[in-house]
């Protein structure tokens, strides 16, 4: 999952000159792998985006088992979310960047693709700083 992912952000965090540390155990998920790397990739990249102009841009992508869920995490040290932002980050259409540079569906698009493998992403500000990104979703083969 993480390497179909990387192959898709891996150029341009090495363009943009992005340290990125992964610690991501094997783990087994419920997930269409497909939709999985766009949407963790699609965190990556607006991760960049708004580290932009940063000095030191920094990326970490961890993913750990809590119970009979896994959750994995993206987090940057840009400059974070403001309330603001927060509240509307998931909603179509909404978007941050300049016009031209994002149609504001990505992480709506995302939202929905994690919410039909029985899981759920979310945002906020991590205490370190900078924005962290968690996709929630079931360990193993859903029960029927």
């Amino acid at each position: 999952m993480l390497a179909d992912a990387r192959t898709l952000y891996g150029p341009r965090l090495a363009m943009e000159r992005i340290a990125c540390d992964d610690a991501v155990p094997a783990l087994t998920i419920w997930a269409d792998t497909e939709r999985l790397s766009l949407a963790i990739a699609n965190l990556v990249f607006n991760a960049a985006d708004a580290m932009e102009g940063g000095s030191d841009k920094r990326l970490w992508i961890g993913a750990a088992r809590h119970g009979d869920r896994v959750v994995l995490s993206v987090r940057d040290n840009g400059p974070g979310l403001s309330a603001a932002v927060a509240e509307r980050l998931f909603e179509p259409f909404f978007t941050t960047k300049p016009e031209g540079k994002g149609l504001g569906l990505g992480l709506a698009v995302s939202a929905e693709s994690i919410a039909g493998m029985q899981g759920r992403i979310t945002a906020g500000n991590a205490p370190q700083g900078g924005a962290e990104f968690t996709i929630e979703l079931a360990v193993g083969t859903p029960s029927t």
